[in-house]
């Protein structure tokens, strides 16, 4: 059991995905106290069964009105939050599972800009606005998932062969994220609220075996994450012994961002 976050109030939004399907059997089995929001969908209604202990809400964190709902409720039910992880994302996989197309950049739509921006960065903002404030009187770890495309472009030649590409608008939006983080942690370190930012290289989830090979070949560890390896950094984040740490990135990448 990992002391660091047994009995921690712990707000997830965004925990259905392939790191916050992690997130959420790593920090429940280690008895964190969880409220899990998402989407309803089918697989969020799934992780109701699956984890009958955690608090669940139904929230698109792009339409404010959820976040004030979300406020609501868990001011009723907890009163305060230990930490906050915003793990939200329109990614490739998720373009790809819209059928979205993967335009050239002359062609990309301002529709689909917007799409990224509004989800992985303005629904950032909207969190942190709506829930920060359950932090303000005893402290707490705000916590962003970024991207190594918010710090690093992308090698086209990974993408040459595939069917998908990486979108402008997530890499400005996985930016923004940073330097949101910093802007909180500058405001906020007076209420003993750290924000950091985690940002995770590519981690393993099905791809196709020519992606992971010319991927891996990018990779100094000549392989790709496992979203377990992300589990170390966001215990040590939420826990005491971070508790100096304020305004800072972790790159969780084998290396990739080294060469």
């Amino acid at each position: 059991m990992d002391q660091q976050i047994k009995g921690k109030k712990i707000l997830l939004i965004g925990c259905t995905g392939v790191l916050g399907s992690n997130f959420t059997e790593y920090l429940y089995q280690n008895y964190g106290n969880l409220i899990l929001a998402d989407l309803k969908t089918k697989r969020f209604d799934q992780f109701r069964k699956k984890y009958p202990k955690a608090f669940f809400v139904d929230c698109d964190i792009t339409k404010e009105k959820n976040l004030i709902n979300l406020h609501k409720k868990i001011k009723k039910k907890f009163k305060y939050l230990d930490a906050i992880i915003f793990n939200v994302g329109l990614t490739s996989k998720t373009s790809q599972e819209k059928k979205m197309s993967f335009p050239n950049f002359e062609n990309y739509s301002l529709k689909s800009w917007n799409n990224s921006i509004n989800t992985n960065l303005t629904g950032a903002f909207l969190a942190a606005k709506n829930t920060i404030s359950f932090m303000k009187k005893r402290g707490g770890s705000l916590i962003f998932i970024s991207s190594i495309y918010g710090i690093i472009g992308p090698d086209s030649r990974i993408y040459s062969s595939q069917k998908f590409r990486t979108l402008s608008g997530y890499s400005a939006s996985k930016a923004g994220l940073i330097g949101l983080s910093k802007w909180l942690a500058t405001n906020y370190a007076q209420n003993r609220i750290r924000v950091n930012t985690i940002i995770p290289g590519g981690i393993k989830d099905k791809q196709n075996k020519l992606f992971i090979k010319k991927y891996s070949e990018r990779v100094p560890m000549k392989r790709m994450g496992n979203s377990f390896e992300v589990n170390g950094i966001l215990a040590y984040l939420i826990g005491e012994k971070s508790s100096y740490v304020t305004g800072q990135e972790f790159i969780i990448d084998g290396g990739l961002t080294s060469w």
